[in-house]
């Protein structure tokens, strides 16, 4: 039986079949660092079944092989109607938050009392919301156009390269500052509503409040820099293999 039509292809038609054997596999190079072809990539997935983590891998990136005629089903998708469906949700949601963003920026800006702890969370909270959310806006754009192994990264809308890739990566992790202000603004409701915190006793907390989420965004955008690389819709952390 042909490995293509029984593991490699997710959606196997009569005459499927390996058309690239010498294309290097560019995910396995990714994965795991061994340089193989997709005619060696075959002679391993032959010996696992359909249902099997190792063949749901290979189907990953059967497209590299000739598989289901080229087509790259990236996160489930089936046709290319899928794949721009499932990049304009990505883009749509960020520019919703985008603009909830400038609703309070505009609030903080117009307001007078500038220095209520409460208006600084939220005023914070929103900038770095808006810093993830403008890289959704951006979408596949910063993707690289080639793969390790100079092929067609086959991503829609892809026409960038590692640098753009690792910027994109670095502002959308960034913009996780916005969960660390979340805690902050639970913290400062416990203090104002549970304990009934004054002005005077909040400017003992409010240092930490402000600083912390930054500074553990800062860390966590920054330490993410050498691993940032094309999750199809953008740029940010792939997730590793679960099977070895």
């Amino acid at each position: 039986m042909s490995f293509c039509r029984e593991c490699l292809c997710l959606f196997p038609k009569p005459g499927d079949a390996i058309t690239t054997p010498t294309r290097k596999h560019s995910n396995t190079l990714k994965r795991y660092g061994e340089d193989v072809t997709c005619e060696q990539v075959e002679a391993v997935l032959l010996q696992f079944s359909q249902d099997t983590d190792e063949c749901f891998l290979g189907q990953e990136h059967n497209w590299e092989c000739g598989c289901n005629d080229g087509f790259y089903g990236y996160l489930g998708t089936e046709s290319e109607s899928d794949i721009l469906a499932l990049h304009w949700a990505s883009r749509v949601s960020g520019i919703l938050s985008v603009v909830g963003s400038l609703f309070i920026f505009q609030d903080f800006l117009r307001g007078k009392d500038k220095k209520n702890l409460y208006r600084q969370i939220m005023f914070l909270m929103s900038m770095f919301d808006f810093v993830t959310a403008m890289g959704w806006v951006i979408g596949a754009a910063p993707i690289p156009t080639t793969d390790m192994n100079g092929y067609d990264s086959n991503i829609l809308g892809a026409s960038g390269n590692d640098d753009l890739c690792t910027a994109q990566g670095f502002f959308v992790m960034l913009g996780y500052g916005s969960g660390f202000f979340n805690n902050s603004l639970s913290i400062y409701y416990v203090l104002v509503v549970v304990h009934g915190w004054k002005d005077y006793q909040l400017r003992k907390v409010r240092p930490y409040l402000l600083t912390v989420p930054i500074v553990c965004a800062m860390i966590l955008a920054f330490g993410g820099i050498p691993f940032y690389e094309s999750v199809w819709v953008g740029c940010w952390l792939l997730p590793r293999p679960y099977t070895d």
